[in-house]
């Protein structure tokens, strides 16, 4: 991970200026279902400098073809990705080998929405649907959600489009100081949708941040 994250600051260093908000919320024990809104292939490049900047041993959910890349997939696996099937996410035991990492100790990375949603100007706070994983994933491991709220990635690495290389886009990456617990009595697309009112603030929080900072 710290050899990938190196490779990161140098290819996206002219393309986003990142400032991190917060560092992991009181009680972290290392262990936890880190979860993010998802508008641009820059999203996991700001989580992995986040990760390592708190030293935040993590595994992360991404799509398998894109570890099937020759060379970037490999390091991708020696990062710790756990490929994702869209067609099932049992093939290859998906959340069973994010279980088993937890139990490891380490954090998962989950973006519930699975694909990158293009940014609406109209309605910043605007997500897809979410899967219903990471809130199955966090009450079957007795572990808590770390929501982190992203703003600016889209700007960045729009989606479509080639990152903006010597722009500099600000980009802000907010973590929030709760974490949210499943409850036990409810099912997993009801925690979801509890999940995405949280996420939403986190969102909101990452927002006003980025427009604080624009406006200084």
């Amino acid at each position: 991970m710290h050899v990938l994250v190196a490779l990161m600051r140098i290819v996206f260093s002219s393309a986003m200026n990142l400032r991190i908000v917060n560092g992991p919320p009181p009680g972290f024990d290392g262990r936890a279902v880190m979860v993010g809104n998802h508008r641009s292939f820059i999203d996991f490049a700001t989580g992995a400098i986040a990760a390592v900047k708190y030293n935040i041993p993590i595994r992360f959910l991404v799509a398998y073809e894109y570890t099937e890349i020759p060379v970037f997939g490999w390091l991708l696996k020696e990062a710790g990705a756990i490929p994702v099937y869209r067609d099932d996410d049992r093939r290859g035991g998906v959340l069973g080998d994010a279980e088993q990492a937890l139990r490891g100790g380490y954090s998962v990375v989950i973006m519930p929405e699975g694909s990158r949603l293009s940014h609406n100007r109209e309605n910043p706070t605007e997500m897809g649907r979410l899967h219903t994983g990471a809130a199955r994933l966090a009450a079957q491991s007795d572990v808590p959600i770390m929501i982190v709220g992203l703003a600016g990635t889209e700007k960045a690495w729009p989606v479509g489009k080639w990152p903006r290389f010597f722009r500099r886009e600000k980009v802000v990456f907010y973590i929030d100081q709760t974490f949210f617990h499943t409850d036990p009595n409810l099912a997993a697309r009801a925690n979801t949708q509890r999940l995405r009112e949280a996420m939403t603030s986190a969102i909101v929080r990452a927002e006003t941040e980025l427009a604080a900072w624009k406006a200084a």
